[in-house]
């Protein structure tokens, strides 16, 4: 995994995402990928910390509240451990499509929501193109 603009890496592997954040805009979580990628590189865990909180002892730590899982490995084989890209996806578009529904509607919801969609789209047309070829389920590129 090559270092980019938006990632920084810290100790390790470990490292952090903001390609989300934007100036001027309300405070953004820290996205910090903890776990070592595995041997294909994929990350399979992502945390979200705070900005450093002060806990009872006077010491700064940042807080962790929220940690996706992604599915690691085959289902068929280890089991559904995690979730995936599709459902983080439904997710965000279920939540635009209430803000549109509300006080909050506005074009550029409409707009995210389409290009979400689009990626849902995309992810799909693989998952056909890895079953046609015979290696949907599988760990083969």
């Amino acid at each position: 995994m090559a270092p980019v603009e938006h990632i920084h890496y810290g100790v390790g592997m470990e490292h952090e995402i903001t390609r989300h954040r934007r100036t001027g805009g309300s405070a953004n979580p820290a996205i910090r990928i903890t776990a070592k990628p595995k041997v294909d590189g994929h990350c399979h865990e992502y945390e979200f910390n705070m900005l450093p909180m002060r806990i009872g002892d006077g010491t700064m730590t940042p807080k962790v509240f929220a940690c996706i899982l992604f599915q690691d490995g085959i289902p068929a084989e280890v089991g559904i451990n995690g979730t995936t890209e599709e459902a983080l996806i439904a997710i965000l578009i279920d939540r635009l499509e209430r803000f549109n529904k509300g006080p909050y509607a506005c074009r550029q919801n409409s707009l995210a929501i389409t290009s979400l969609e689009t990626a849902m789209h995309w992810l799909g047309d693989r998952t056909a193109e890895r079953s046609e070829h015979g290696v949907e389920g599988t760990m083969a590129p």
